[in-house]
């Protein structure tokens, strides 16, 4: 389940087999990490970064509405 999920996500096989060898050899990271980290900085699928893609979109999110608010409480409500 966990392969099919990351397949339909559009991570690369490499990207799973790299994650699936780490998590064998013992290494307990943090699954993005071993997901986003190539042996290879070459041969990196541009999908195999969505974990970390969509935590930066987050990020930029809450920038956004932090500072909206600070604009709304520098000019007002009505702004």
């Amino acid at each position: 389940r966990v392969i099919r999920a990351l397949r339909r996500s559009r991570y690369s096989m490499m990207a799973i087999l790299r994650m699936l060898l780490a998590l064998q050899r013992g290494r307990r990271d943090d699954v993005r990490v071993l997901l986003d980290s190539p042996d290879e900085p070459d041969a990196v699928y541009v999908t195999d970064r969505w974990l970390s893609t969509l935590a930066e979109l987050v990020q930029a999110a809450d920038e956004i509405v932090a500072q909206t608010e600070a604009m709304r409480a520098c000019y007002g409500e009505s702004a």
